[in-house]
C-alpha cells in the first residue's frame, strides 16, 4: 500500500454505515499475519504494491508473527461498488475488488497500520496452500468508541476482508503470499530458478535500493545454458503460443553433419559427394515437358487426297520424321502445345507442335482436319531421362559465380572491337543479367533446375543443396538465402554457417589467367571449401559460448553490428510477408530478434527436421526442467525485484536464496504466475 493516511483507516469510501446485526452463534477467531517483504525494509517505499498484467508482487508471512483475536461474523450487505485505492501502478488508479466478503467486529485490542496489509484467516495459517484457502485480505478497519463517561471506554472494531483470490487490480495478476522470514542483513551470493521444462530464458536482470539509490545487481549463469532464436506468432489471436523454431528446422544441416563436412580435408569434394546422383537415380520417370523431350518421332501412313478446288489427285507415301529440338530453338512451346480440342494419344489436352511437323503435313492439315491425323498418325516422344550427377554442384557453382561477378560489376565487360562492336564474354554474360534482379537471375537458374528435373525435387540430394545453399546465404544472393544475402544475417540468424574458404579463378576459355580486366572470361569457383563458423557455440567442443545476462547481447559481423533484444512486457506477434529464406532480415521490424536459453542440451536438435512452426507441446517434448543458479561476484543484502524474461508458459516455478557461504536462506515454492492460459514471450518484474 502506499503512504497516504486516512483519518478513519478506511481505505474504500463506501457512503453506507454497516448496521452491526450480530449472528449469533457465528463467534470467530481471527489469526492476523502482517504481510512483508522478502527482504528487511531500507525504505517505506518497499510497502508498495505495484500492479500490471506483468508484474509479480511476491510476499511472505512469518507464522510466529501472528495476532489472535476473538470476533463475531456479522450478517454481508453485498455492498457492489467500485472501490478504488492508490497504488503504485502504471495506469493510475485502479478498480480492485467489486465487493466485500465478509465482516468481522471484534472489542478486542489490535493495533492497524494503515500503511501495511494484513492476512486474515479464520483458521491457524500451517501451509502455503492454507494461505490460498482460507486466506483473505483486509479491506477497511473502522474504529467506534462506547461509553457514557470518560472513565468507561469500550472500542468496537469491524473488519472488512476480500479473499486474497479476489483482491486485484483489472487486468492485473493476483497478489502471491508464502510462508517465510525476512531477510535482515544477510549476505547473498546467489539466486537458484526452477522453471517448467517449456520455459526458454532470455535474461535475468536485479535491482536494489540502498539509501535512496537503486542500482543493477550483475549476475551469471552458472549453468551451461544453450540458446536458441525464437521468433513469436499468433500471440493476440490466440491464448495459445506458436513460435518460428528456425534452428531445429530441416533448412540447415545437423550440427554432427556441418562439422563432418567442415573437418573434411577435402569439403568440397564431400559437398559434391552430398549432391550427385548415381547412374540408377540419373533416370528419370517419363514426363513429357518442354524441358525433357528429346526429340519427336512421327511416322504416318500413306495419305491419299483430292483436292476438287484444285481438281488434284494423288497420295504421299508412308513415312517416318524425326524432329529435334536442337532444330527449334527460337520455339517456346516445343514440342507440344495445348488445344482444347484435340488430345493425343497419350490422353493430356495437348498435341504435338504443328510448327514441328513435316511441311508436308502442315500443307495437307489445310484440307484434312487434325482429327483423322491424330488417328492414324504415330507420335513418339523420345525423352532425354537422364540427369548429370553432377548437375546439382554445378548449379550451386553458377549460383556462386553469378553472385561474384555481379558483386564485381562484371568488371571487364565491353568490346573486344571497338569498331564492330562484338561484345566480349563479360559482356555477353552480363546481358543474361538485364531486366532481371540479381535475385531474380538467380532464382531462374534455380526454377530452370528444378523445371527440367520434376522428380527430383524431393530428393536427399536436392534437399542438401538447400541446406547448403542456406548455409552459404552470405555469398549468394536469392530468396534462398537469408536474408538474400544483406550484410550479415546469416551469421547473426543462423546457429552456424558455411564460410567459403575456397576463391574464384579468372577463367578464359577453361584455362586460368591473371588477365582479369579483360573481360575474355568470367570469375569461376573450381572448388567450394568451407569452413563452419558460429557465433553461439564453440564448434570444437560443441558447447554454447557464454550466455551474456542483464544487457542486450552486441554483435558484430563483417559490414554490421547487430544486437538481441530481450523481451519486453508486452510482445506484438509478428507479421512476417512469409516463410522464405529472403524473409528473414535483421533490418525488417517484423523479424522479432529473441535469443533465449535452456539448460537442455539441444545440440542434437539443431537441424534436426522439426517443425518449423512450434508450440509448448513441442518444448514440452523435448526441453527438461530447468534449474537455473545465477551468481553474483559481488554478495548484496537485498532485492527490490527480479525482472525476469522469457517464454512464459503456464506451470511451476521457484526461488532459491543463497548465502555467501552457500546456506539456502529462503525457498519459495509453487509459484504459479497468474497468466491463466496465456502463453507469452515477455519479461516479468518479480516485487520482493
Amino acid at each position: 500500500m502506499n503512504n497516504q493516511q486516512f483519518d478513519d483507516f478506511d481505505f474504500f469510501q463506501i457512503g453506507n454505515e454497516i448496521e452491526n446485526n450480530k449472528i449469533p452463534g457465528m463467534e470467530r477467531e481471527l489469526y492476523i499475519y502482517p504481510i512483508k517483504s522478502i527482504f528487511k525494509n531500507i525504505d517505506a517505499n518497499k510497502e508498495l504494491i505495484t500492479y500490471s498484467p506483468y508484474t509479480e508482487n511476491l510476499r511472505i508471512i512469518d507464522l510466529d508473527d501472528v495476532k489472535k483475536i476473538k470476533a463475531e461474523l456479522i450478517e454481508n450487505p453485498q455492498y457492489s461498488y467500485n472501490s478504488k485505492q492508490s497504488l503504485s501502478n502504471m495506469d493510475g488508479e485502479l478498480a480492485i475488488v467489486s465487493k466485500y466478503d465478509k465482516f468481522y467486529t471484534t472489542t478486542e485490542d489490535f493495533e492497524y497500520n494503515p500503511n501495511k496489509l494484513y492476512l486474515v484467516s479464520e483458521f491457524e495459517i500451517k501451509t502455503d496452500i492454507d494461505i490460498e484457502t482460507f486466506g483473505q485480505i483486509i479491506q477497511t478497519f473502522t474504529s467506534k468508541t462506547f461509553g457514557e463517561d470518560n472513565l468507561n471506554l469500550s472500542r468496537e472494531l469491524t473488519i472488512g476482508t476480500t479473499l486474497l483470490s479476489e483482491w486485484k487490480p483489472r487486468d492485473a495478476n493476483n497478489l502471491i503470499i508464502k510462508i517465510g522470514k525476512e531477510l535482515n542483513k544477510t549476505m547473498l551470493s546467489k539466486i537458484k530458478i526452477k522453471t517448467p521444462k517449456s520455459f526458454l530464458i532470455s535474461s535475468l536482470k536485479a535491482v536494489n535500493s540502498e539509501k535512496g539509490i537503486s542500482s543493477y545487481i550483475s549476475l551469471e549463469p552458472q549453468d551451461v545454458l544453450f540458446p536458441l532464436w525464437i521468433n513469436p506468432i499468433n500471440i493476440s489471436n490466440s491464448k495459445k503460443i506458436d513460435v518460428i523454431n528456425y534452428w531445429m528446422s530441416d533448412r540447415i544441416f545437423a550440427l554432427e553433419e556441418a562439422k563432418r563436412i567442415s573437418d573434411s580435408n577435402h569439403s568440397s569434394f564431400e559437398i559434391s559427394k552430398l549432391l550427385e546422383f548415381s547412374d540408377e537415380e540419373a533416370v528419370s520417370k517419363e514426363t513429357i515437358s518442354a524441358n525433357n523431350v528429346e526429340y519427336i518421332k512421327i511416322d504416318f501412313p500413306e495419305i491419299f487426297y483430292d483436292v476438287k478446288k484444285g481438281k488434284q489427285t494423288g497420295s504421299w507415301k508412308g513415312s517416318s520424321v524425326t524432329y529435334g529440338k536442337d532444330k527449334y530453338e527460337n520455339r517456346d512451346n516445343w514440342p507440344i502445345v495445348n488445344d482444347r480440342d484435340n488430345r493425343d494419344e497419350l490422353g493430356s489436352r495437348e498435341r504435338p507442335n504443328l510448327y514441328s511437323l513435316p511441311y508436308q503435313l502442315l500443307y495437307a492439315n489445310t484440307f484434312y482436319r487434325f482429327e483423322w491425323f491424330e488417328k492414324n498418325l504415330s507420335i513418339q516422344y523420345v525423352l532425354d531421362n537422364s540427369i548429370k550427377p553432377s548437375s546439382l554442384t554445378e548449379l550451386l557453382k553458377d549460383v556462386l559465380n553469378a553472385s561474384y561477378n555481379y558483386s564485381m560489376n562484371f568488371k571487364g565487360a565491353g568490346y573486344t572491337n571497338e569498331q564492330t562492336k562484338e561484345l566480349n564474354k563479360m559482356a555477353l554474360y552480363k546481358q543474361e543479367f538485364e531486366g532481371k534482379t540479381i535475385s531474380e537471375y538467380i532464382d531462374g537458374l534455380e526454377k530452370s533446375w528444378e523445371q527440367a528435373h520434376p522428380n527430383k525435387i524431393d530428393s536427399t540430394q536436392y534437399s542438401n543443396y538447400k541446406k547448403i545453399r542456406t548455409m552459404l546465404s552470405p555469398y549468394i544472393f536469392g530468396t534462398n538465402s537469408i536474408g538474400n544475402n544483406k550484410q550479415d544475417d546469416a551469421r547473426f540468424l543462423l546457429p552456424y554457417w558455411f564460410e567459403l574458404t575456397s576463391k574464384p579463378v579468372y577463367d578464359i576459355d577453361g584455362n586460368i589467367s591473371d588477365q582479369t580486366e579483360s573481360g575474355r572470361g568470367l570469375w569461376k569457383y573450381k572448388n567450394i571449401n568451407v569452413k563452419l563458423k558460429s557465433l553461439y557455440f564453440n564448434l570444437e567442443n560443441k558447447t554454447p559460448n557464454k550466455m551474456k545476462n542483464s544487457k542486450q547481447l552486441i554483435l558484430t559481423g563483417n559490414n554490421d553490428t547487430f544486437i538481441w533484444q530481450n523481451p519486453k512486457e508486452v510482445i506484438e506477434e509478428s507479421k512476417l510477408p512469409g516463410l522464405k529464406n529472403s524473409d528473414f532480415k535483421t533490418s525488417d521490424i517484423n523479424v522479432t530478434k529473441y535469443l533465449l536459453y535452456t539448460r537442455t542440451n539441444i545440440i542434437n536438435y539443431l537441424g534436426s527436421g522439426k517443425s518449423l512452426i512450434f508450440n509448448k507441446e513441442d518444448f514440452d517434448s523435448m526441453l527438461e526442467e530447468n534449474i537455473l543458479t545465477f551468481e553474483s561476484k559481488i554478495a548484496f543484502q537485498s532485492l527490490n525485484f527480479l525482472e525476469l524474461s522469457g517464454l512464459f508458459l503456464p506451470g511451476n516455478y521457484s526461488l532459491e536464496f543463497i548465502d555467501a557461504n552457500g546456506n539456502t536462506t529462503l525457498k519459495i515454492n509453487d509459484l504459479i504466475f497468474s497468466r491463466g492460459e496465456k502463453e507469452d514471450v515477455s519479461a516479468i518484474k518479480i516485487i520482493f
